[in-house]
């Protein structure tokens, strides 16, 4: 891994994390997410392409959304350095598993990993299922009781900040695009 790139789509606090790790093993880590601004040491930003033609190993972690339906698909495996690997975890709806399937077929991805995947049951496909360069995961960390309770208590967190505290929650993703509610704060008053 050494000397080697990671390249991420989208920039969160996880990916954060996940960058400074990359920079401690001796990797470079590139990031494309035209939402933020990267002030970090451990990554530089960089255009979609650049990061596919530089990233030994891509992740895409950004949120489902109509801009980013099937952006994995044929042109960007194909613009994927020979022999890099690609691992997606968050959303099925990033991937073009044909496309995924056919690039491994030829060899220019080196493997994959799929957390999720485009089946009724959150796996990849059959047929890309048992691809010998393919490690799939069960998505199902997200059903376990600690996640269930965690993610109901941010809820209840998220809730109180809107409508108690008449503020936008500490975790909100791209606050400076929340117009509308920011126009619903605006015209709240407050219970506290």
């Amino acid at each position: 891994m050494v000397g080697s790139a990671l390249g991420i789509i989208s920039y969160g606090s996880i990916r954060k994390r996940l960058s400074s790790v990359a920079a401690f093993l001796g990797m470079k880590v590139l990031v494309h997410d035209p939402y933020i601004t990267i002030a970090g040491k451990h990554a530089h930003k960089a255009s979609f392409q650049d990061v596919l033609a530089g990233a030994g190993f891509l992740t895409c972690l950004a949120f489902a959304a109509d801009e980013t339906e099937n952006l994995m698909k044929k042109a960007a495996f194909s613009a994927l350095k020979q022999g890099s690997y690609f691992i997606n975890i968050p959303w099925k709806n990033f991937v073009d598993e044909a496309a995924l399937e056919a690039v491994l077929n030829t060899g220019h991805l080196a493997g994959a990993a799929l957390d999720v995947g485009q089946a009724p049951d959150q796996m990849p496909n059959p047929s890309l299922a048992v691809h010998p360069n393919l490690i799939t995961t069960s998505h199902m960390g997200v059903q376990t009781p600690q996640s269930t309770e965690l993610k109901a208590l941010e809820t209840v967190e998220q809730v109180r900040s809107l409508l108690v505290q008449c503020k936008l929650p500490h975790n909100a993703l791209n606050p400076e695009h929340a117009h509308g509610v920011h126009a619903y704060l605006h015209e709240k008053t407050c219970t506290s």
